[in-house]
């Protein structure tokens, strides 16, 4: 018997009275040997990666396009930041010679690119990310299970919860894109498992330390976990006693992420009260919206990423000629919606509170409009936080809040499917519903997940080494592979789809391309303004010289253009014999030429290696 009355020392309640605070945070299996379990997980996260597995060494997973380039741009300065080659908070690397505030540009959110830098040291940029996405995955379902297990489910239900969210279509999306900031999740779900455990002291500290990762990761993830927190606050004060225990543990939690997130928030608040942050909406355009204009106060176009619930779809919110909805994939289908629905209304003690999650999570993805088919209904709540916090209008992806949705119904479906039924046709049912979401991840084009191949030009190799100077890249503002680019050379540059928006390029380079003649001729010709006159002031070469430029990239595969043939079919046909044939009379003949780019010198130079070899 115990010496505390009325306890058996067998019975469950006595023996979580027992467990030490943290160690249900750092193991999830109630018994030992049950770790095969984890093997569907790790299958379903092979699978995820495609067939960048066969090579991953040469293919990146995910698509080749603008924000996979620019991922691993951030990737690689992450890595030279640490490494004290960069610093923290200004670069020269971007909009050369002027520079670039970096961490306003992101906000400080790289912490998953610190954490991934060691795997790119390591492993090579190429192996280091695919590994790391990997692990992203793995981490996600790792803290879905803990969150199932926090409202009941048993190990079974747990490993359900952890290939859900493996398996999330939000997730493999961003993963597609190549934004995997989005895409990483532990922090912000393991925040909301220790918000439903949060009993003690040792619980708020790390609810605290939890979102302060989450927000350092991307700043509104934390700023949804520190709504979901509020909230959370509210229906422990509405349900029961202790109510000062209640306040005290969330007060300490949100004074403790506050301490946290201050030194690198203050500077953001600071610049938004300066009205320095770029690309911050207008909220007084005249638009039909409440006054929302979306438009940046720069006057840039900008979508927003939004949720349209009743289609399951995420997409652009455009406002050029009157709102327009343009859908995209869909990331919550119907299994997912019979999923929470069936979740909600069989989870016990916690129902309350995941349907409050859930209501706040969808009113804050479906951005500022509610879209039925072709009519648009705005919504009260999101404007209203929109107007109350500048912060808002920085963040053009409102559909991201929908992670919180997705956790929700990796927990809740496990632990109903549970109480549906036990043994055999338990686990069956557990398995249909996992087949049924590959299947609509597939049918998507979500699952497997694309991949594209790194660049092994040798031209960049040699750029790399060759003496130093700045690059002007062609097609100047076509995309952002330049970023990519300049993982490989190393060398500052000018160019890239930023460059063509008032929010990002310096006002500086903005004056250089419109006054020098040799740089203006230089764009004119990269973006196939040709012309019979390549006249220039040779003392704007100069300038451009004495600016620290060395070097004119030209990306010759990016000059191709489809063209009508014969049975109307299309071939595609290239315009570099052309633009070189112009690039001649200017710069001369190029120091490297491949099938994909081209390497000038605008003074003449060659590419031979600056670089001493021991």
């Amino acid at each position: 018997m115990s010496g505390v009355p009325g306890h058996r020392t067998g019975s469950k309640a006595w023996q979580s009275i027992k467990k030490p605070p943290l160690r249900a945070f750092f193991r999830l299996w109630d018994r030992p040997g049950v770790s095969w379990m984890a093997i569907p997980v790790l299958s379903l996260s092979i699978l995820a990666l495609g067939t960048a597995v066969l090579a991953p060494r040469t293919w990146f997973v995910g698509r080749g396009c603008i924000d996979a380039y620019g991922t691993q741009w951030f990737y690689w300065l992450a890595s030279r930041q640490l490494l004290g080659i960069d610093g923290f908070q200004h670069t020269a690397m971007l909009f050369f010679p002027w520079g670039k505030d970096i961490y306003l540009h992101t906000g400080g959110n790289l912490l998953d690119a610190y954490l991934a830098s060691p795997l790119r040291w390591a492993l090579g940029p190429v192996l280091g990310y695919n590994t790391w996405i990997l692990l992203v995955l793995l981490g996600n379902g790792l803290a879905a299970a803990h969150l199932a297990r926090s409202i009941g489910s048993g190990r079974w239900g747990a490993m359900a919860s952890a290939s859900l969210m493996v398996i999330c279509p939000f997730v493999l999306q961003e993963l597609q894109q190549g934004r995997p900031t989005q895409a990483f999740l532990l922090f912000p779900v393991l925040c909301l498992y220790m918000l439903i455990r949060m009993r003690v002291v040792v619980h708020a500290v790390l609810v605290g330390l939890l979102m302060a990762f989450s927000a350092w990761t991307y700043w509104y993830y934390g700023l949804i976990c520190a709504l979901l927190a509020v909230v959370h606050g509210l229906w422990r004060l509405i349900r029961g006693p202790a109510r000062v225990r209640v306040l005290s543990l969330h007060l300490l939690a949100a004074l403790l992420c506050l301490w946290l997130v201050l030194p690198t928030a203050w500077p953001l608040v600071q610049a938004l009260e300066r009205g320095s942050v770029p690309g911050l909406l207008d909220m007084n355009g005249g638009g039909g919206l409440w006054g929302l204009h979306l438009r940046t106060v720069e006057g840039d176009s900008q979508g927003l990423f939004v949720l349209s619930p009743l289609a399951g779809t995420a997409g652009a919110l455009i406002d050029e000629q009157g709102i327009r909805y343009n859908a995209g994939s869909r990331i919550f289908g119907m299994v997912h919606v019979g999923l929470l629905l069936v979740g909600l209304v069989l989870v016990k003690g916690h129902r309350v509170l995941m349907l409050s999650w859930a209501v706040l999570a969808l009113l804050l993805a479906v951005g500022p409009v509610l879209i039925l088919g072709d009519r648009y209904l705005p919504n009260p709540v999101y404007l209203a936080l929109l107007d109350a916090s500048d912060v808002l209008r920085r963040w053009w992806w409102p559909a991201r809040t929908l992670f919180v949705i997705h956790a929700i119904v990796a927990a809740t479906a496990s632990y109903a499917l549970g109480r549906l039924s036990s043994g055999l046709a338990r686990n069956g049912l557990l398995a249909i519903v996992v087949l049924l979401v590959l299947y609509g991840d597939a049918k998507e084009s979500l699952l497997p997940l694309e991949s594209w191949q790194s660049e092994t030009s040798p031209g960049l190799q040699r750029l790399a080494c060759a003496s130093l100077g700045a690059v002007i890249d062609l097609p100047f503002a076509r995309d952002q592979k330049h970023l990519y680019l300049q993982t490989i050379h190393e060398k500052p540059i000018m160019g890239g789809m930023l460059s063509k928006k008032a929010a990002f390029a310096p006002a500086g380079q903005r004056d250089l391309v419109e006054t020098n003649s040799f740089l203006r001729l230089l764009l004119d010709l990269g973006d196939r303004q040709y012309t019979r006159s390549l006249t220039f002031q040779e003392a704007d070469r100069q300038s451009i010289l004495q600016l620290g430029f060395r070097y004119v990239l030209v990306r010759t595969d990016a000059y191709t253009r489809p063209k009508p043939g014969g049975a109307g079919e299309l071939r595609w046909v290239s315009e570099w014999p052309r633009l070189r044939r112009s690039l001649y009379r200017v710069l001369g003949d190029p120091v490297y030429e491949d099938d994909h780019l081209a390497i000038y010198g605008i003074d003449g130079g060659s590419l031979r290696c600056a670089q001493r070899r021991e």
